[in-house]
């Protein structure tokens, strides 16, 4: 049997277990994976109340058209997890490659991005149906698609949550 049905199976279901996962917002999900993404805010106070960060962001972070809502919700007393809202019609789409946490710990906010788990399935499986027949001569752009493509993405989350930095900075 070739590999790319299984491959192309074992992607498509990691990618309905994430969703599943990061639609209920699992504490396991939010809190283990690659950090790709981190900011630390120190702040002024440690009265830091989690509830009214989490309607303050998700207000400050609606879609506007333009690009998906980023949702906010309480993990556990000293977290936020956050994603791009499933399912939202945007003019500008992607995949995302990161989902974040804030953790609040006395002075400290800490923000990171954790890689998302079907990119680097997408990933694996691309790599490892172009390698067995690459030719540098036909096959380099095939090479650095997913590179170019992924580089590109992260830079426009990795803005996004710079923004989101910003905007806890300034309620600080």
């Amino acid at each position: 049997m070739h590999i790319m049905p299984i491959g192309m199976i074992v992607v498509l279901l990691l990618l309905l277990v994430e969703m599943r996962l990061a639609s209920k917002w699992s504490p396991f999900y939010f809190n283990n994976g690659i950090q790709l993404y981190s900011k630390e805010i120190r702040t002024n106070s440690t009265q830091n109340n989690l509830d009214d960060l989490r309607n303050t962001l998700n207000t400050a972070f609606k879609g506007t058209g333009l690009s998906p809502s980023i949702l906010f919700h309480k993990i556990d007393d000293q977290t936020l997890g956050f994603r791009e809202k499933i399912f939202e019609f945007s003019l500008f789409s992607y995949t995302p490659l990161m989902h974040g946490k804030i953790k609040v710990d006395n002075f400290n906010i800490k923000i990171a991005g954790i890689a998302n788990w079907y990119p680097i399935g997408f990933i694996c499986l691309w790599y490892s149906f172009l390698f067995p027949t690459f030719r540098f001569d036909i096959d380099f752009m095939f090479l650095l698609a997913p590179a170019i493509i992924f580089g590109v993405i992260y830079i426009m989350q990795s803005r996004r949550y710079n923004k989101i930095a910003s905007q806890l900075a300034e309620m600080k």
